[in-house]
């Protein structure tokens, strides 16, 4: 599910790199970088002249991990009061004609939203840049405005990105001249506040020793043993070898889960079977399972019936030149066909963890999708940043899979679980 160019751009945001696609990228970046301060995180404002210029800013903003935040309601009231009626004013900003009416408006948003303390940087898109040059009248105003706009810049060290029309005019270069970074797509103005948002390194996590003494074991139920202590939840459940191991599990709450515990791939060669209801059912079903798999230790649990559940990986593995990271996803046995995951470099912080859930194209099922209720995405927080230091802590594993941690409202569950030690990761590697 991670290829090493997805670790070494994980590798590159920890670290504080900018990683540039193409030798012209390398230039803007530079160039923003001479101009204007970076951006200190990835929160963006967008003011534009037109509604389809902002809702497209908007979407390209989403497509490089910049957050169009929507703004306090104090902040939208006020931007409605000085906007003509019909103007959007929660993010993005649709100055809805008072750009012509009065070009001061432009940095009036500016000013306004930047003010306001909510965003890192703002992008301004659409026609600005192009009035003094296609009327001429217009140019001195223009001009005025965009000094205005350095102002703010340089008062405040919040970055303002400019998308025009015109990116070739007077205009245009009077922008960069006062510190505001002109482009003459959209794309190339949210590239350049995205990437250099990059240079602000993640604070250094510190790293779990609670399990450096514990060996490590082969399988699943004693991936269990490592994990629980860190406080892993897992279902109930118990180990059985032989039909009189099966009076031991008596006390389980059906319905049951039955698995061959040490193999990788359970499912494909059925070494799993849920639904399991009495004695006799559970007794056959491990029957069928050993006579075709063979002995080994076999795994009762308890099923997790719990409503509202949603499947989530949570994985980590150590590469040898880039070190360790911490991988989440999509859930499941579908998980190699949805590829719905993000990366980042192990260890993390519990906020880093969230935002790597909100990143994914599955988040809305775990805030809520269509009037179910939103999981305990706090709960999935903690087990990521929970193996992200364990993999970072204990130098001898090579990976570690949660696979599916089923998140509910009341809490994260994993059913699943593999730890490899390095020689055997490597290995898997290689084949």
């Amino acid at each position: 599910l991670t290829a090493p160019t997805d670790m070494v751009d994980a590798a590159c945001r920890a670290a504080g790199v900018v990683r540039a696609g193409t030798p012209s990228e390398v230039i803007d970046i530079a160039r923003t970088l001479l101009t204007a301060p970076p951006a200190r995180g990835r929160r963006i404002a967008i003011v534009g002249d037109s509604g389809g210029q902002s809702a497209i800013a908007a979407d390209v903003a989403s497509g490089m991990r910049l957050a169009v935040v929507p703004f306090s309601e104090p902040v939208t009231a006020d931007l409605a009061d000085r906007l003509p009626a019909g103007a959007a004013c929660a993010n993005p900003i649709d100055l809805a004609g008072a750009g012509e009416q009065d070009m001061g408006n432009y940095a009036a948003m500016v000013e306004r939203v930047v003010a306001a303390g909510e965003v890192d940087a703002v992008v301004m898109t659409g026609y600005f840049g192009c009035y003094g040059r296609d009327i001429p009248s217009s140019a001195a105003g223009e001009a005025a405005v965009a000094e205005r706009l350095g102002a703010i810049v340089s008062a405040s060290g919040i970055p303002v990105v400019v998308h025009t029309m015109g990116p070739e005019t007077a205009t245009a270069e009077a922008l960069w001249r006062c510190g505001v970074p002109t482009f003459g797509t959209v794309e190339a103005a949210m590239r350049a506040v995205a990437r250099t948002a990059a240079l602000s390194p993640r604070a250094v996590v510190g790293r779990s020793t609670g399990v450096l003494d514990r060996p490590l074991g082969h399988g699943y139920w004693a991936a269990r043993q490592l994990l629980e202590p860190l406080g892993i939840g897992f279902p109930t459940g118990a180990v059985i070898r032989t039909d009189a191991d099966l009076a031991g599990v008596s006390g389980l709450r059906a319905p049951l889960v039955l698995k061959a515990g040490w193999l990788e791939h359970k499912s494909e060669v059925g070494g799993v079977r849920t639904g399991l209801v009495g004695p006799d059912e559970l007794r056959d079903a491990f029957r069928d399972m050993q006579a075709r798999l063979g002995d080994g230790d076999y795994v009762v649990e308890e099923q997790d019936t719990r409503p509202g559940a949603v499947e989530v990986l949570v994985g980590a593995r150590r590469d040898p030149q880039l070190g360790e990271f911490v991988v989440v996803g999509a859930g499941g046995t579908e998980t190699e066909m949805h590829q719905d995951v993000r990366i980042e470099r192990a260890p993390v912080s519990h906020d880093i963890a969230r935002q790597m859930l909100g990143e994914l194209r599955m988040a809305p099922l775990l805030t809520g999708w269509r009037g179910r209720p939103a999981v305990d995405v706090g709960a999935v927080a903690d087990l990521i940043v929970t193996v992200s230091e364990l993999i970072a802590g204990r130098r001898d594993i090579g990976e570690i899979e949660l696979n599916p941690v089923r998140a509910t409202p009341s809490g994260a569950l994993a059913v699943d679980a593999l730890v490899l030690g390095v020689a055997a990761h490597e290995n898997c590697g290689q084949t």
